[in-house]
């Protein structure tokens, strides 16, 4: 089922810098000919009002949530916004539940600024002078979040992995059953497990680095299952290995030894 077109009631939460205030204007203007409700704070935000109250409502409530980027990055208030915006994208697995996010950046802006975790959400490059991108208005209606196009995992993710892990000891085998393949029933495919596996045990780096390494390249997960996997699968790893070592034999070759008493 189609998510719903944003009601008249709800409202598309814009976040920008001031420094950047006449771009958001212009920008508010823009959505607001489309037929949009637009919380800008400075005009939402009454005289009396807790400002920080009636921010954080805004941000509960909106519908969509709209991301001007500009020299500054993000940062700031901005940047708690976003934080904000965030935990309701990606604390359900809803779709419909899932706050869409659209990062507008402008001509002085970096798309190595962003967070690591919008990285995965199509940016759009616009001037206060120019019109709309194409499709913004239509997905923001739709509640629909676009994708970047950056490329995810196609195949193994790591070149060396394959020597590392033998990952066709337990792809595509029909001689195994399934209950001996360590990977079934895992959502994951082996590819994805198996790297997670080699960055842990190759470099000094936590369950949470991991969880936003994988995060970048467009696969969600939780720390919790990439330390279940690191506690699961080393061992199975280890025997493979052996097993394609083959057998040492009697004869033992040694380097050239310089000593000097």
């Amino acid at each position: 089922m189609p998510p719903a077109d944003i009601s008249d009631t709800s409202q598309v939460f814009l976040s920008y810098s001031r420094n950047d205030l006449d771009a958001a204007i212009s920008l508010r203007t823009e959505l607001q000919r489309t037929g949009l409700s637009v919380f800008k704070d400075d005009d939402a935000i009454r005289t009396g009002d807790r400002w920080i109250t009636r921010l954080g409502e805004a941000l509960q409530d909106c519908s969509a949530f709209v991301l001007l980027v500009g020299r500054d990055g993000v940062r700031g208030w901005v940047g708690a916004e976003v934080d904000v915006a965030l935990i309701r994208q990606l604390s359900t697995r809803d779709e419909e539940k899932r706050l869409p996010i659209f990062p507008i950046l402008l001509e002085e802006a970096q798309v190595d600024s962003l967070p690591i975790f919008l990285t995965r959400i199509q940016a759009d490059r616009w001037s206060p002078t120019e019109a709309l991108p194409d499709g913004l208005v239509a997905a923001i209606k739709e509640r629909k979040a676009r994708r970047s196009e950056q490329q995810v995992f196609e195949g193994c993710p790591f070149l060396g992995l394959d020597g590392i892990v033998t990952l066709s000891d337990w792809r595509d085998n029909p001689a195994m059953n399934k209950s001996d393949n360590p990977y079934y029933r895992h959502r994951f495919p082996l590819e994805v497990i198996s790297h997670a596996v080699w960055l842990y045990h190759r470099f000094t780096l936590s369950f949470r680095d991991i969880e936003e390494i994988l995060a970048i390249r467009g696969i969600q997960t939780s720390y919790e299952s990439i330390r279940r996997w690191c506690l699961k699968f080393p061992r199975k790893f280890t025997k493979s290995l052996r097993k394609r070592q083959g057998k040492l034999g009697d004869i033992w070759y040694l380097d050239e030894v310089f000593s000097q008493p």
